[in-house]
């Protein structure tokens, strides 16, 4: 993840997913969303914590959950579109 990432591919996590972001050491200085219960994890990790039902941060985008799926996939779909 971290390669595809370095070379500008989209990463995305939806729920607890972004844990697998902090271990990969992906989300310091970017703005991000979660699972509220890991937005202290975020935060630790160097995110900017946003309760958004998308965030979408150069080619990282995040979803607090699978009700904003719309919202998540918008995001997902502009950021292929504008690759």
């Amino acid at each position: 993840m971290q390669e595809a990432a370095a070379v500008g591919k989209i990463v995305s996590a939806i729920c607890h997913d972004p844990q697998v972001l902090i271990d990969a050491s992906l989300l310091k200085g970017k703005k991000a969303t979660s699972s509220w219960n890991i937005h202290v994890d975020l935060a630790n990790a160097g995110a900017i914590v946003i309760d958004e039902p998308a965030i979408a941060d150069g080619n990282i985008i995040t979803s607090p959950c699978p009700l904003p799926l719309p919202s998540f996939m918008n995001a997902i779909t502009c950021a292929v579109k504008s690759h």
